[in-house]
């Protein structure tokens, strides 16, 4: 299941990005974070929360391609249901970064 939040954060990343899509992960309080970032013409602000709503879409003129809005509530839904959180900052004419965020237990230590 987490292989398609991958699919879906990098396929609107493809959609938006005019050339470059950048993927970071890190550690950060028990949790593994990760951020998509795209370098395209980002969200308006009225829209940001609405976009992990079912069938909700930003502008279609901004897309290359078409959807039916549901890769991001699905995407929503997916890391929810594994403990994690997801949120989007955009600016317009800045980009977009997506971020998602798993909890992750530490190995019991041997003593």
């Amino acid at each position: 299941m987490l292989t398609q939040v991958f699919q879906n954060l990098l396929s609107n990343a493809l959609k938006y990005a005019h050339s470059q899509i950048t993927i970071e992960a890190f550690v950060h309080n028990f949790h593994i974070q990760f951020c998509i970032k795209d370098d395209g013409r980002g969200i308006a602000k009225q829209d940001l929360p609405k976009l992990f709503n079912t069938f909700f879409q930003v502008e279609r003129a901004q897309a290359k391609k078409e959807g039916v809005g549901l890769g991001l509530a699905i995407t929503k839904n997916i890391v929810e249901l594994h403990r994690g959180s997801i949120w989007v900052e955009s600016e317009e004419g800045q980009g977009s970064s997506f971020y998602f965020s798993l909890p992750y237990l530490l190995p019991e230590t041997s003593q």
